[in-house]
C-alpha cells in the first residue's frame, strides 16, 4: 500500500488569485452543489469503517459520552431532512389551493424546527468552547517557545480528540470546539463559508487565537492543527492574517490539516525576488493528510489540490488508501498512534509522486519535478516511485534505498513523543 503525494503548486510571481475572489458566490454555490451530487453515494465513508470497540474512537459504544453524542447527532441528522420534507408537502398543498392557510402553518413549522434544532444542538455543544490541555508543567517548560492550536471539525467533539493527540506530549494546547448542528446543517454551514465567505464564531475565535500567538515575542513556533470544517475556518483565517500581519510574523507558523473541507489554501510568496534567490512562501510548512475514501476530503482537499494554480491550494498533500473521516478513529490512530502499530506502518509506506497531476496543473514541468530521476518507468496512473538526484529543500531522501517513504517527506511525525524538529 502506497501514499499518493501531490506536491504544493508553484506560483513564484503571485500571478494568480484564489477562485473565491474571482468567481461569484452563485457560481461557487452551483459548483459545490454539483460536487455534492457526484459524491452523495459516499456519505457513509465519513464513519466507515466503524471502530466501535477501539480505544479513543468517536464511535465507541461502551463510552457514555460517545453514545450520548451519537444519539444527538442522529437526531440532528433526521430532524432537518424530515422538516424539509414536511415543508415541501405544505408548499405543494398551498400551490394547488387545497389549504389556503398553508403560509401560517409553514411559518410555524419553520419556527418550531429552528427551536428544536437549537435546543438539541445546545445539548451537543454543552460546555466551554475554548480551553487548554492538562499538560505536565515540568515538560511544558521545555516547550515554552511553542504554541499549539487545534480547530475542530464536522460532527466531532473535541474533549476526546485532544486526549488522543500523540504530538501533545508535554505541550500546552489551545483548542476550540466549533458549534455543531449535526451532519446536514454542518455541511450547509461549510457551503456558506466556502461560497459566501460567511465568518462564523469559530473563524472569529480562531483568528484571535492565532493572531495573538503570532504576535507573542516569546514564541518561535505556532503549530495549527485543523480537522474537517476546521480546514475551511483555517483557510479563511489565513486570508485575513496575510492582510493584517507582516510576512516575518507568519514565518513561525506551521499548518497541518486532516480531512480538510477547504476549497482553497493560500500561501503567498515573500516580496523579495532576485535573480539568484528563489522566492519562498510566507508559511514554510503546510501539510494536508487525507483518506482516499473520505467524503469530506473528496469535497475539499482531494478535489481542489489537483486543480490548476488559480485555485491556489498550497501545501503538500498526502492521500492514504484508507477510508473514514473521524479524527481519532480514521486519522490519528491509523497514522501516528504507536499503540496499535499503525505508526510505523504508515511512516514506512512508499510515497508515489503524482507527476501527472503536477504537470497538468502547472501546464509545464515544475522545477521540483526536474530533480526526479527518470530511470524507472512511471506507473499507468502517472505516479512515479522515483529516486531523487537532488533532494528538495528541507528534505533528506534515502538515496541509498532509492524509494521515498512518508518518513522522508512528512514533517509532522517528527513531533511525536514530545520532540520538536528544527528547520
Amino acid at each position: 500500500m502506497t501514499i499518493r503525494y501531490i506536491q504544493s503548486p508553484e506560483d513564484p510571481g503571485a500571478i494568480t488569485s484564489a477562485i473565491r475572489f474571482r468567481a461569484s458566490p452563485i457560481f461557487l454555490l452551483q459548483s459545490d452543489l454539483r460536487l455534492i451530487s457526484r459524491l452523495k453515494t459516499n456519505l457513509l465513508s465519513t464513519i466507515c469503517p466503524l471502530q466501535i470497540c477501539q480505544d479513543h474512537s468517536e464511535m465507541r459504544i461502551d463510552d457514555l459520552q460517545n453514545i450520548f453524542s451519537i444519539i444527538l447527532q442522529g437526531i440532528l441528522l433526521v430532524m432537518p431532512l424530515l422538516s424539509f420534507g414536511i415543508g415541501v408537502f405544505l408548499v405543494v398543498l398551498g400551490s394547488v389551493g387545497v389549504w389556503p392557510a398553508w403560509p401560517l402553518v409553514f411559518f410555524m413549522h419553520v419556527l418550531v424546527t429552528v427551536r428544536c434544532v437549537k435546543w438539541v444542538a445546545g445539548l451537543l455543544n454543552w460546555g466551554d468552547k475554548t480551553f487548554m490541555s492538562n499538560a505536565d508543567s515540568k515538560r511544558r517548560l521545555s516547550f515554552s517557545n511553542e504554541r499549539w492550536i487545534f480547530i475542530n471539525g464536522i460532527c466531532t467533539g473535541i474533549k476526546r480528540d485532544y486526549i488522543l493527540f500523540p504530538f501533545w506530549v508535554g505541550l500546552e494546547i489551545e483548542a476550540y470546539e466549533g458549534i455543531r448542528y449535526g451532519p446536514v446543517l454542518d455541511i450547509v454551514e461549510c457551503i456558506l463559508q466556502r461560497c459566501f465567505g460567511y465568518v462564523t464564531e469559530g473563524t472569529r475565535t480562531s483568528y484571535e487565537q492565532i493572531k495573538q500567538a503570532l504576535q507573542e515575542p516569546s514564541l518561535d513556533k505556532v503549530v495549527v492543527i485543523a480537522h474537517s470544517q476546521g480546514g475551511i475556518i483555517l483557510a479563511n483565517v489565513l486570508d485575513m492574517l496575510y492582510a493584517d500581519l507582516p510576512p516575518h510574523m507568519l514565518e513561525k507558523l506551521e499548518i497541518y490539516t486532516f480531512g480538510s473541507a477547504a476549497n482553497h489554501f493560500n500561501n503567498p510568496s515573500q516580496a523579495t525576488v532576485s535573480n539568484t534567490k528563489q522566492p519562498s512562501n510566507c508559511i514554510k510548512h503546510v501539510e494536508h493528510y487525507c483518506n482516499r475514501n473520505d467524503w469530506v476530503s473528496k469535497f475539499g482537499t482531494i478535489q481542489f489540490a489537483v486543480q490548476p494554480p488559480e485555485y491556489r491550494f498550497f501545501g503538500k498533500v498526502f492521500i492514504s488508501a484508507r477510508g473514514g473521516h473521524l479524527f481519532n478513529a480514521h486519522y490519528l490512530s491509523k497514522m501516528f498512534l504507536a499503540e496499535y502499530g499503525y505508526q510505523e506502518t504508515f511512516l514506512s509506506q512508499i510515497v508515489e509522486i503524482d507527476e501527472a497531476v503536477a504537470v497538468a496543473r502547472e501546464g509545464r514541468i515544475p522545477s521540483w519535478l526536474q530533480s526526479v530521476e527518470r530511470s524507472r518507468p512511471a506507473s499507468s496512473s502517472g505516479k512515479r516511485r522515483g529516486t531523487l538526484t537532488s533532494p528538495p529543500p528541507a528534505r533528506q531522501i534515502q538515496q541509498d534505498i532509492g524509494l521515498i517513504t512518508m518518513r522522508d517527506v512528512s514533517r509532522l511525525w517528527k513531533y511525536l513523543e514530545g520532540r520538536s524538529p528544527q528547520d
